[in-house]
């Protein structure tokens, strides 16, 4: 009789454990292009986890001191243990920011907990920086989600006009001026408050040098959301798919 308890007590354990959050790090991955390998303090990230996350999709929340919180639909993501502001849950895909903390780190533990269980620890490189821009289709590629000077998105039917201001949005710029604060929404008076990128950043339309107006926080928008806004230059090519390059650092 003792042999049988034991049995089915280990039996139902295993089958908690199978049940739990799995999450594998090539399943960690920018939320701008869906690229992987490695994440950057305050990189939006989507994380393709398996059983985590509600059935329906919990929206972003924020708490009573004004921040995005860390808690959506009993799911939760965490970086070296520092819970991450979430953007969404739903069953097999959560959103979340990296936290600013790993700054400086080279690689970050990632685990994806849901209703109290928490997935095995898997280990991702931290680089300095990880930028991509977000797009009209949100993979990535062709068309960039850009503004152009009368805040009319970019297209072919709607190009930019060389000389005019444009702004785009991206993800995974790295570490601020001052430091980035996990999950703070970027609203001050004076566009001088706004945190900055710590590393240099460039634009080229068509391979051209572009003049950076602003490089900074996103307004109204959680920290990890990097705006830029740039003139197209003078001598940029035309046409209706001119390529658009961000860097951040190196």
């Amino acid at each position: 009789m003792g042999r049988w308890v034991a049995c089915l007590c280990l039996c139902v354990a295993l089958r908690a454990a199978s049940d739990g959050p799995v999450l594998s790090a090539r399943d960690v991955v920018n939320a701008a292009d869906y690229s992987g390998g490695r994440v950057a303090p305050g990189e939006i990230v989507v994380l393709y986890a398996r059983n985590a996350g509600p059935a329906v999709l919990a929206g972003a929340q924020l708490d009573s001191d004004g921040r995005t919180t860390t808690l959506l639909g009993e799911t939760r993501v965490w970086f070296d243990g520092i819970a991450a502001p979430l953007a969404y849950a739903v069953s097999g895909q959560v959103c979340a920011v990296v936290p600013y903390e790993v700054a400086g780190r080279k690689t970050t533990q990632v685990v994806v907990e849901y209703q109290g269980v928490r997935s095995p620890a898997v280990e991702v490189a931290v680089a300095p920086s990880a930028p991509a821009l977000f797009t009209l289709d949100s993979t990535g590629k062709g068309q960039a989600g850009m503004l152009n000077e009368k805040g009319c998105c970019n297209s072919a039917r709607n190009p930019a006009v060389r000389g005019a201001f444009a702004a785009l949005y991206a993800t995974g710029a790295g570490q601020t001026t001052p430091s980035g604060i996990d999950g703070a929404m970027a609203a001050f008076d004076r566009i001088a408050d706004y945190p900055v990128p710590a590393l240099p950043v460039r634009v080229t339309v068509g391979g051209r040098p572009a003049e950076i107006q602003y490089a900074g926080a996103a307004p109204h928008a959680v920290a990890g959301l990097l705006q830029v806004n740039f003139r197209v230059p003078a001598d940029a090519p035309t046409g209706d798919a001119v390529p658009l390059v961000l860097t951040v650092g190196d």
